[in-house]
C-alpha cells in the first residue's frame, strides 16, 4: 500500500466505508469513522479527534512479518519522527501524531480535501496554464527547501504523492509529508531488498532519477531531477520520457535528453525552458543545488 494509494483512497472514497473498527478509539485521541482502503501492510481510516469534529487520516501498519528485520530502522524512525512533528510548512501535508509501539503502530496526519496532482493533470491533457504550472513549481521548491535543510531526501516526488487542494480561485498544492515517506521507506526496506534480489525494479520509472534507475545512492539532487520531470509534464502536458517498454524507459532516463519546452510550446519563455532542462541533467552535480536555485532560474534570475 503506497502513499499514492492512500491519497487515491482518500479522494476516491468521499464517504468512508463502515467497518468493524468504526467507532473505536485509536491512541485514546482519535475515533475511527470508517475504512478508506486496506492493503497487505495495513489499513487506512478516516477519523476525527475524540474531542472535536476535525477530520484526520489514520494509517495503521502490520509489522508482524517484518518486525525482526526492521527493528533498527523502526528505532531510527522513532528518533527522527520527534523532530518531524516540531515544524510545519504550508505545502507539506502535516504529520500530526504517531505511535509505533505495540502490534498496530499508526500515524495520524491532516485530512486534505482535493485531488491528487495526477488526477488534476489528467483533467488538463494539454498541460496546465504556464502561470499555474510555475506557481506549483514555486510551492514544491519551497517545500523541498525545508526538507533538504533538515538533511532529508524525499525520494518519491511524483503526481500521486502531491495533493491539489480544493480552491478554484487560488489552487494550492501539498507534498506528502516527508516523515510519512520516510516511514514507508522504513517499512518497505525488507520488501525492497527481497524484490531487488529477485531482479525486480522498485519505484516508478517515469519519475525516477538516473541514479535511482541503477541503484546508486540518492541525494537531494535526485529530488531536483524529480521536480524537473514534474515541471516538464505540467507545462508540456506529457511526461518528459515515455515508453511502454520498461527497459527502454529506463534507458531514456539514463541517456536521453528531453526536448526544450520552448520548442514544444512557443509561449514558454526560454529561461523557464532552460531551468527545466538543467534540472533534468543526467549528472547530479550539473543540476541545481537547491529548490531555491531552481525557483530563481524559473523566475529568470539564475544567480
Amino acid at each position: 500500500m503506497t502513499l499514492g494509494d492512500l491519497w487515491n483512497a482518500q479522494m476516491n472514497n468521499k464517504e468512508a466505508k463502515p467497518c468493524d473498527e468504526s467507532g473505536s478509539t485509536v491512541g485514546d485521541r482519535y475515533i475511527i469513522d470508517g475504512l478508506l482502503q486496506e492493503g497487505g501492510m495495513g489499513r487506512i481510516y478516516l477519523g476525527h479527534y475524540k474531542n472535536g469534529d476535525k477530520k484526520v487520516v489514520i494509517k495503521t501498519v502490520i509489522l508482524a512479518e517484518y518486525q525482526q528485520e526492521t527493528e533498527y530502522l523502526m528505532t531510527r524512525f522513532r528518533r527522527e519522527a520527534k523532530g518531524l512533528l516540531q515544524f510545519s510548512h504550508p505545502n507539506i501535508v502535516e504529520m500530526l501524531d504517531y505511535d509505533l509501539k505495540g502490534d498496530k503502530p499508526y500515524i495520524v496526519f491532516e485530512y486534505i480535501p482535493g485531488q491528487t496532482l495526477r488526477e488534476y493533470l489528467d483533467a488538463h491533457p494539454g498541460g496546465l496554464p504556464l502561470s499555474l504550472a510555475v506557481s506549483f513549481m514555486a510551492q514544491l521548491c519551497s517545500a523541498l527547501g525545508m526538507i533538504h535543510q533538515r538533511g532529508v531526501v524525499h525520494r518519491d516526488i511524483k503526481p500521486t504523492n502531491i495533493m491539489v487542494m480544493d480552491d478554484p480561485v487560488n489552487p494550492q498544492i501539498k507534498l506528502l509529508d516527508f516523515g510519512l515517506v520516510f516511514f514507508e521507506q522504513v517499512i518497505s526496506e525488507t520488501v525492497k531488498a527481497k524484490l531487488t534480489r529477485k531482479g525486480q525494479l522498485v519505484g516508478t520509472p517515469a519519475y525516477m532519477s538516473p541514479e535511482q534507475c541503477v541503484g546508486r545512492p540518492v541525494t537531494h539532487h535526485s529530488d531536483i531531477y524529480n521536480l524537473g520531470l514534474l515541471g516538464f509534464e505540467m507545462i508540456a502536458g506529457q511526461p518528459a520520457f515515455e515508453s511502454r517498454n520498461l527497459q527502454k524507459l529506463l534507458m531514456k532516463q539514463l541517456k536521453e535528453k528531453p526536448p526544450h519546452l520552448h520548442l514544444l510550446k512557443r509561449e514558454v519563455p526560454r529561461h523557464v525552458s532552460y531551468a527545466i532542462s538543467r534540472a533534468l541533467q543526467k549528472d547530479p552535480l550539473q543540476r541545481f543545488e537547491s529548490g531555491n536555485d531552481l525557483w530563481m532560474a524559473l523566475k529568470g534570475n539564475p544567480g
